[in-house]
């Protein structure tokens, strides 16, 4: 009975060594991309932008938690101009945001212009011939065994509208 015990604590101090092995490479290998960015024009009504960011763990760590995901996009100017900021919303996880093993999370995220916001877009949209390119910065509210977390990503995505 003493041996059994000793042989299953074993195991579990173990595996328990290899996840905590596997930590500094799971935050150095985490990865933010975009999945899809599309923009909806309702004429005389307002514009919406979805975003669908994929958060990814390559490693076979297991015990990150993405809470949130902040960020702020925007659209480039092929003439060199500075960039126009269109939004800056965060989208939460909901609860569902355990990253798993050699695992990847949708999180969507959708914001509305409407009046001068939406204006400037579709003029912008129209200048850029239909497409644009955009610049979307931010951070990931990150729980992990040492506490919260925000590393923070850079994307540079391309939408038509």
């Amino acid at each position: 009975m003493l041996a059994v015990a000793s042989v299953g604590s074993a195991a579990y101090v173990a595996g328990q060594t290899l996840n905590y092995l596997n930590y500094y490479s799971a935050l150095s290998q985490l990865a933010v991309e975009i999945h899809a960015l599309s923009a909806q024009s309702f004429p005389q009504s307002n514009v919406t932008v979805t975003v669908d960011f994929v958060v990814s763990n390559p490693t076979p760590y297991v015990g990150l938690l993405v809470r949130a995901l902040s960020y702020t996009a925007m659209a480039q100017l092929d003439n060199g101009s500075r960039p126009v900021v269109i939004a800056a919303p965060t989208v939460n996880s909901n609860g569902d945001g355990h990253l798993g093993p050699n695992s990847s999370i949708h999180l969507i995220s959708r914001f509305v212009l409407t009046d001068v916001a939406m204006t400037q877009f579709q003029q912008l949209c129209a200048s850029q011939n239909r497409t644009l390119a955009w610049a979307i910065d931010g951070n990931i509210a990150l729980v992990t065994r040492d506490g919260d977390l925000s590393p923070q990503f850079g994307l540079s995505p391309t939408s038509s509208c």
